[in-house]
């Protein structure tokens, strides 16, 4: 909106108890849409988070301001609740109320647990493409990719315990790491399971372990580090498709033709050659 030249910013008028703390007050109104305040509460209460008193910062506003950490990666974790407060100090009674320290804060999180954070994440994080997104589906089914990467964390002596740290003719990395697996959305590219394990874990590992929301309707994709026999017996029983890449040096024998209806036909492509070949397994669409 513009006045005289002026750009004025707009703002969503909100309303509040009269019998509310400030601390009930806190939202992140962009979040709202996808991550309802009632669903934050609920996780946090369905993780039995320990609050035997009232505190400044309870389980619910906690787990939303880690959220907001992601949002704000840049900014501390004081600015990034002094961006949570904005909104509502602007008309509060109190001019000045009182935020949370930075140890308060520290210990909150330490308080929260990672128990709120699974309960929230299941329900949140799901397929978000509908049949017109491009690259979503194939022949009616919804194509989830399943990757892994390895992470950096903190080191503190309990990540390297708990996480260990890679090993190399020159000495040991510089931070402990974690290895990392989630299944993704092809097309939308949100992630809709995904787990951490320590550093020296395979990450087929992992991929097993994401099957667990896999069924019928869906095309798992593999890349070449996830594919085997196991993996593929694995995803076709939970009802699912997959479709794998192998090194060029496996040699496939093929033990029955795809049988799909909807398959394009012709003639087959040239097999890839060259060093990065690969072949391309895939199940019967039978």
């Amino acid at each position: 909106m513009r006045s005289k030249g002026v750009i004025l910013l707009g703002f969503i008028a909100r309303s509040y108890d009269t019998a509310a703390t400030f601390t009930d007050t806190q939202a992140l109104e962009a979040l709202e849409r996808v991550v309802p305040a009632d669903l934050i509460r609920a996780a946090a209460a369905a993780a039995a988070v320990p609050t035997p008193r009232r505190r400044t910062l309870p389980a619910a506003v906690t787990r939303l301001l880690c959220i907001g950490m992601s949002l704000f990666t840049a900014h501390a974790l004081d600015v990034v609740l002094a961006k949570m407060t904005h909104g509502m100090r602007l008309f509060w009674p109190d001019p000045e109320p009182a935020l949370a320290t930075t140890g308060a804060l520290s210990q909150a999180r330490y308080r929260l647990g990672a128990r709120p954070v699974v309960a929230l994440f299941h329900p949140v994080c799901r397929p978000l493409a509908t049949p017109q997104t491009p690259g979503a589906f194939l022949f009616g089914l919804r194509l989830l990719a399943i990757d892994g990467t390895v992470e950096d964390v903190p080191a503190s002596p309990a990540n390297v315990r708990a996480c260990g740290r890679q090993h190399a003719d020159r000495g040991d990395s510089a931070f402990p790491q974690v290895q990392g697996v989630d299944r993704a959305e092809c097309g939308t590219h949100a992630v809709s399971d995904a787990g951490f394990w320590p550093c020296h874990v395979a990450a087929r590992v992992g991929a097993v372990r994401l099957l667990r929301r896999v069924g019928a309707g869906l095309r798992v994709l593999l890349d070449r580090g996830f594919s085997s026999c196991a993996m593929r017996e694995r995803t076709r029983a939970t009802g699912a498709h997959v479709l794998g890449r192998v090194p060029s040096t496996v040699t496939l024998t093929v033990r029955s033709a795809p049988c799909c209806p909807t398959a394009p036909t012709g003639p087959p492509s040239p097999p890839p050659t060259g060093s990065a070949a690969s072949a391309v397994t895939t199940a019967s669409c039978a």
